[in-house]
């Protein structure tokens, strides 16, 4: 039996303990499933014995850090603000809104990552305006539809064909036969 030790950080254990602590019973009583565990002022080490597959390596441990999230909601008025100073262009800041409104602000942000001059810092590129990465969103999903439409074609294509040939030189059911 090999034993893996799981490894929970968090910055405000007091609090967090108690939600874990009825995870970790909920799991140590279903289906037998034998969890250990021990506390310190920080972490709390869970250990979970497990049998390796046929020649699997027999070694090692797994560390699982959980920790708090300190980023807070804003509204689209606050995530405007944040772009802008950033130095992001928005001519039409009710457009904008919208835009984040519909697109949301993370998925707009991976759109905006190749027009940052500066990664760690999120700083956009000189002359780079909100409506360049909205154009990128739309050809992206654009691009999409129309290659979700063409492989959808293709697909059937290829399945109707095989399903006739098979049907006409194999047997009408062939699909129901075990090979």
């Amino acid at each position: 039996m090999l034993e893996y030790t799981f490894q929970y950080q968090s910055h405000d254990l007091a609090t967090d303990f108690g939600e874990k602590l009825s995870l970790l019973h909920l799991l140590e009583t279903k289906d037998s499933f034998p969890l250990h565990f021990a506390l310190n002022s920080t972490n709390i080490y869970l250990t979970v014995p497990v049998t390796p597959l046929n020649d699997a390596s027999q070694g090692g441990s797994f560390a699982f850090y959980c920790m708090k999230f300190v980023k807070t909601a804003k509204a689209p008025e606050q995530l405007i603000t944040l772009l802008k100073s950033r130095g992001l262009h928005i001519n039409d800041e009710a457009q904008a809104k919208k835009t984040l409104q519909y697109i949301g602000y993370y998925r707009f942000s991976g759109y905006a990552y190749p027009f940052l001059i500066d990664k760690q810092q999120h700083i956009f590129k000189s002359g780079i305006s909100f409506q360049d990465i909205v154009d990128c969103y739309t050809f992206d999903r654009e691009f999409r539809l129309l290659l979700s439409d063409a492989l959808e074609r293709i697909e059937i294509a290829i399945r109707t064909a095989i399903s006739d040939y098979m049907s006409q030189n194999i047997n009408p059911h062939w699909f129901l036969e075990a090979r």
